[in-house]
């Protein structure tokens, strides 16, 4: 008896100079950059520096991601920036006793946008809000 040999679909032939279908295994390897921001702005509580790390990766890959993870890099930005002006708010407070609450609050507020960013990028989602000054 022959054996029937698999089905193999044929590569495609482009023509010279096209410039080549985006990879979906490109595309993992930047999602893989996005969570690695969100694991360093978390980890930034027990090794401070880690946060400029976060940072410079985000800044780094946010023009090469596609659109979805765009909007994770934006918000990474973003939440950093915010993060930095209510922490120095906070401790300007703390002249009037109110920054000491304000300081565990923003701490507070910060862990949270990182878990639920993490969240959507682990589901393949896009940030439903980026530019947003509370989410």
């Amino acid at each position: 008896m022959s054996e029937i040999a698999p089905h193999r679909p044929s590569a495609t032939i482009l023509p010279p100079g096209a410039p080549a279908p985006p990879s979906a295994h490109a595309d993992e390897g930047v999602r893989q950059v996005g969570v690695l921001v969100y694991g360093l702005y978390l980890a930034s509580f027990v090794m401070p520096p880690a946060i400029l790390g976060g940072l410079l990766l985000a800044y780094m890959n946010r023009e090469a991601a596609p659109d979805w993870l765009k909007t994770h890099f934006t918000a990474q930005i973003r939440g950093f920036w915010l993060y930095l002006a209510y922490l120095a708010v906070s401790i300007l407070l703390c002249a009037v006793l109110i920054g000491f609450v304000l300081i565990f609050a923003v701490m507070g507020w910060f862990v949270t946008r990182q878990i639920m960013g993490l969240g959507w990028i682990l589901k393949r989602e896009a940030h439903p809000r980026p530019n947003s000054w509370l989410g």
